[in-house]
């Protein structure tokens, strides 16, 4: 919008001045004067976030397709052998599968405090070959919800090695001065 018609509309009590904030543009897609993300160049705040919405969507859709053909609609859980659901659907579904770090490699971080897990790694990177291929170099297990919790994140061996102990300890097989804790 040009400044003449700016003042146009400032003249007219279309616009009052007060609200207009150094952040504010027309918009290349509403064709309106709104505020901008700071970050965002062309587009208001509004257009820029149905157009996320619209790209994760898009993304989400794609992936689910490639999870579907890479382990199956309803793979089983790789240690209890429930059966589970690649399409979440739900936030939280005990159902749906978990995606399990099995390699050193970290390229798809999981950060749990942030919702920042593979399923989500995948949602936010568009479905190119690039993003595929690091994927699978990731080779991630298939895990449920139980066993994921129970498998822990950090130091697996030493925990599963604690755990094999503890049981040998209960059951007899090894003496009682076992210290579970070096």
């Amino acid at each position: 919008m040009a400044s003449n018609e700016l003042e146009d509309k400032i003249e007219s009590g279309e616009l009052e001045p007060a609200k207009i904030t150094p952040l504010m543009r027309i918009c290349f897609h509403c064709k309106e004067l709104k505020e901008f993300h700071p970050s965002s160049y062309s587009w208001c705040i509004d257009c820029h976030r149905k157009a996320h919405l619209i790209y994760r969507a898009r993304n989400k859709e794609q992936w689910e397709q490639f999870f579907i053909d890479e382990y199956g609609e309803h793979p089983p859980c790789e240690i209890c052998g429930k059966v589970l659901n690649v399409k979440s659907g739900v936030v939280g579904n005990k159902d749906t599968v978990r995606f399990d770090h099995r390699t050193d490699l970290n390229i798809i971080k999981s950060n749990p405090k942030q919702g920042m897990g593979p399923k989500n790694w995948a949602i936010r990177h568009r479905f190119i070959p690039k993003y595929v291929k690091i994927w699978r170099r990731h080779n991630f297990g298939i895990l449920c919800s139980d066993c994921n919790f129970a498998l822990r994140f950090k130091d697996r061996k030493a925990f599963l090695l604690k755990v094999w102990l503890y049981i040998l300890k209960t059951e007899g097989f090894i003496g009682n001065n076992l210290c579970l804790n070096n």
